[in-house]
């Protein structure tokens, strides 16, 4: 994989080369078309069948998430925060194999929210684009991000052990 830090986000990922080296996989993931692509053959030859299979889990995640709308009963709902909750969700279906629980508890997960509680740090520290890095660079001072970076990493082991299990059974 192209990019220099294993850790950085799609999404926050600003190098177009970077982004563009990564993206690929959920593109695949997400397309209704079934090609072949030599190096990522297993994954991609069956991007319809594994569309299909998500279906009924994205649509009980998609009915739930309605459902939640009926409490509001003609009261201004906040769409966005509710969506965040349905994305992270709709990840972890496809990503991770399961769902973190956030559109059925109305909450974020803590390694998510904790992101959120941070962002007005972002805010103030990106105006002098290389105080994060630095910051981030001095032994004592403790990483914020760390909660996600070992949510991320716990998930990841989770997933692997999943597929290394599934692959035993299939062969």
């Amino acid at each position: 994989m192209i990019t220099p830090d294993a850790a950085s986000s799609l999404q926050t990922e600003r190098n177009p080369r970077y982004h563009h080296a990564r993206r690929p996989a959920w593109d695949k993931a997400l397309s209704a078309r079934s090609e072949y692509h030599p190096p990522f053959s297993l994954q991609l030859t069956n991007s319809l069948a594994a569309n299909m299979e998500y279906e009924p889990r994205l649509m009980k995640l998609t009915n739930l998430l309605v459902s939640n709308f009926s409490y509001y009963e003609g009261n201004p709902v906040e769409i966005s925060t509710w969506f965040r909750y349905f994305a992270f969700d709709m990840m972890g279906e496809l990503g991770f194999n399961k769902t973190y629980g956030s559109v059925e508890s109305g909450t974020l997960h803590p390694a998510i929210q904790k992101i959120h509680d941070l962002l007005w740090i972002n805010t103030i520290l990106g105006l002098v684009p290389w105080l994060p890095a630095t910051l981030l660079r001095i032994p004592f001072l403790p990483n914020p991000l760390n909660p996600l970076k070992n949510f991320s990493e716990q998930s990841l082991k989770e997933r692997v052990k999943v597929c290394i299990v599934h692959d035993l059974e299939y062969s």
